[in-house]
């Protein structure tokens, strides 16, 4: 291969072949003071025609030398204006994984699915083939569909020599094998994701896909410690008073001994401490619920009387009736 040419930031004096040259150098560049300057050159150069095969070039190596330099708004930007004007562009894979990585950002998750199928369609390096895979299975767990990534699971490609897999690649992935029940995967996937991520942001998901695992398998014990992990080691996040009402519904329904129910806090406690939740949301409906077994349990009546009667005027006579029996 031909040295790379010294990347002066002045552009002035190329002509747009040899600015289109740089660009495919630039992509060979590993140092971050040579690629900053080869970025400058490419920035500045004005082509004669805004749909120059050159520009085309120049604007794939811009985003890439972006991203790599940490820059990915930047790099999404470019990547949106060689789409603008090259829809088909066979330099457009790289970009869709990125502009797909923007579009979940922004809660696009249709544009980014569309974005990383279109990417996983083409060509891509091994690296960046499985990024998109990883953000695909994100994706889907997002978008409220974990089973659809049962095959992306399958097809996965090996990490390369030393890498390793993202931490939100490894929660999604567990997330798509306790939805298919597939206990033993997904425990090896939760070992590697408390290895690589023993303090990672998605813990708290982790641990409430493994726990609702574990109580669908009829490990009740397992799961109550699992959720009440989840209320001590994220006591205000959203998968806390997630783990409060389940871990309050296990115990009011009398699913641990006595013994074991002891380790943990009361039912009534525990959604007592919830947070506020909208009065007809899926939470405040599943919260009445367990009030109402517990009053029940007590014979206090006249509680119960009172419960069911905020049951109807939140969720409905229809939703009462079918929910009581």
């Amino acid at each position: 291969d031909p040295a790379p040419p010294k990347t002066s930031p002045k552009a002035e004096g190329r002509t747009d072949a040899q600015v289109g040259q740089l660009a495919e150098l630039a992509l060979k560049l590993t140092d971050g003071k040579e690629q900053r300057a080869a970025l400058e050159v490419l920035k500045r150069h004005r082509f004669r025609s805004v749909k120059s095969v050159d520009r085309e070039k120049a604007l794939y190596a811009q985003g890439i030398l972006e991203e790599r330099l940490g820059r990915g708004r930047d790099a999404a930007a470019t990547f949106k204006k060689l789409e603008r004007t090259w829809p088909r562009s066979p330099y457009l894979a790289d970009g869709q994984v990125l502009l797909a990585e923007q579009a979940l950002e922004r809660k696009k998750a249709k544009e980014a699915e569309e974005r990383l199928r279109k990417a996983l369609a083409a060509e891509l390096p091994v690296e960046v083939k499985r990024r998109a895979q990883e953000l695909l299975l994100w994706t889907l767990v997002e978008d409220g569909r974990p089973m659809e990534g049962l095959n992306v699971i399958r097809s996965l490609v090996p990490l390369p020599d030393h890498a390793q897999p993202s931490e939100r690649g490894l929660a999604a992935m567990l997330q798509v094998l306790c939805a298919a029940r597939d206990r033993n995967q997904a425990e090896g996937i939760r070992k590697d994701y408390l290895t690589l991520y023993p303090n990672g942001s998605y813990r708290p998901r982790v641990d409430m896909a493994w726990a609702r695992l574990l109580g669908a398998f009829g490990d009740a014990a397992g799961s109550a410690a699992v959720l009440q992990g989840v209320i001590t080691g994220a006591p205000r996040s959203a998968e806390a008073d997630e783990a409060r009402l389940a871990l309050a519904t296990l115990l009011a329904e009398g699913k641990l001994p006595k013994e074991a129910a002891a380790n943990f806090p009361a039912p009534d406690k525990l959604i007592a401490d919830l947070g506020k939740a909208e009065r007809k949301s899926e939470p405040a409906r599943r919260a009445l619920l367990v009030k109402l077994r517990l009053a029940m349990g007590r014979s206090a009546w006249a509680e119960v009387v009172d419960l069911v009667a905020e049951f109807r005027a939140n969720q409905g006579a229809h939703e009462e009736e079918a929910t009581l029996k």
